[in-house]
């Protein structure tokens, strides 16, 4: 609150289609002092791997709609149940952004899917399968964002071809990638996963 001298309910919209398998509070109140509260959702009997999307409305009457700010009285949360789980502990070779760095690979066994957290920028994920003969393939299998935004084309995407593969006699994870913006594309890059310790 940006005034918080005396106590105050606010009321919340909540748009919620998954009854009380989540919970949302629709009011909050405030001490007189309080200029921050936190509320807790809680949930329960989650299926595993479903995202479950809901949003949270601050009362309009409570809020100044016309006034340039920087938050917003709305909020979109997408809830996911996941059973990812660290893998390996690895280094990462870029080839297209010439660097290398220590990285986390984390599996599902429900999906039996890879994942590299955070890849190239933060909330940006890296998800692949891998079949019995070593072949990779991206989850999902289109071109999908890196995070990356090039000062002049913009968002950069990637896509690793069909022959990405595991090596499991050196313990590397080879990506051939596609990275590509939306003017065009910058080719193929060799991205390379070793692992330097199994969990």
């Amino acid at each position: 609150r940006k005034t918080f001298d005396k106590e105050q309910s606010v009321n919340l919209t909540v748009n919620n289609l998954f009854g009380d398998t989540i919970q949302i509070p629709t009011n909050v109140k405030f001490a007189a002092g309080d200029s921050v509260k936190t509320i807790t959702i809680n949930t329960k009997n989650l299926i595993l791997m479903k995202s479950y999307h809901v949003s949270i409305t601050v009362d309009q009457e409570q809020t100044k709609p016309y006034i340039t700010q920087s938050l917003y009285p709305r909020i979109e949360l997408n809830i996911l149940k996941e059973d990812y789980a660290p893998y390996a502990e690895g280094t990462f070779t870029s080839e297209f952004f010439e660097a290398n760095w220590d990285q986390t690979l984390e599996f599902s066994p429900s999906t039996k899917i890879y994942r590299f957290k955070n890849l190239y920028a933060d909330n940006y994920n890296y998800s692949f399968k891998v079949s019995a003969t070593g072949a990779i393939t991206q989850v999902p299998n289109s071109a999908i964002k890196t995070g990356y935004v090039d000062t002049k084309y913009g968002m950069v995407s990637l896509l690793a071809n069909s022959t990405s593969n595991f090596n499991s006699a050196n313990s590397t994870y080879t990506f051939n990638a596609k990275f590509t913006v939306s003017a065009g594309s910058f080719g193929v890059f060799a991205e390379k996963y070793l692992i330097t310790k199994k969990l």
